[in-house]
């Protein structure tokens, strides 16, 4: 069994072993855990389409840019919180907002590139990739 102490992960002996701090070198010391950052999503087969929806607290609207090329939906979000004006981390003794860009792809192989929406509320992102229609083979006649 492993629990998650402060961004390190402890093997079954309750400490962490030699290749937790090895994978994760900054995680342990600096609060930046690379397995976690970015966004969650919830990607779903609904019949006729796939449903795509990313937990994006704290980003814009405007921040966000979805690409679809070769079956591959790719989704970039940037996320700038406003530093206020003196900080100069002065006075700090934890620091956790997050500033970057996070990127996430999926594959759909069988989705219509001319046939997705996209809509943004609430820190949640919704995608809808419509299955495009399956080839019929063709009735070849012998003569």
């Amino acid at each position: 069994m492993s629990k998650n102490h402060n961004a390190l992960s402890y093997g079954e002996f309750g400490v962490p072993t030699l290749f937790d701090f090895f994978s994760r070198p900054l995680s342990a010391f600096s609060g930046f855990d690379m397995e976690n950052e970015g966004f969650k999503a919830d990607v779903e087969d609904k019949g006729d389409r796939y449903q795509v929806k990313a937990e994006m607290p704290g980003v814009k609207k405007e921040d966000i840019k979805l690409s679809f090329d070769d079956g591959v939906l790719t989704i970039k979000a940037e996320h700038n919180t406003e530093k206020k004006e003196g900080s100069e981390k002065k006075g700090y003794l934890v620091e956790e907002c997050s500033y970057g860009t996070y990127e996430r792809s999926f594959r759909f192989d069988d989705a219509d590139p001319s046939d997705i929406s996209a809509a943004f509320a609430n820190g949640e992102l919704d995608v809808c990739l419509k299955k495009a229609p399956k080839k019929q083979p063709n009735a070849i006649k012998i003569n």
